[in-house]
């Protein structure tokens, strides 16, 4: 039970990154444009 606990939480962890990370890109990419 605690492997699979972790396992979800490690996905969640890593579902958020790849949000903030895409959050990210596309902060970048409006400053380039304004640059």
């Amino acid at each position: 039970m605690r492997k699979n606990l972790s396992l979800e939480v490690s996905l969640m962890l890593e579902r958020i990154a790849m949000k903030l990370a895409a959050k990210i890109g596309l902060n970048l990419e409006d400053l380039l444009k304004v640059i």
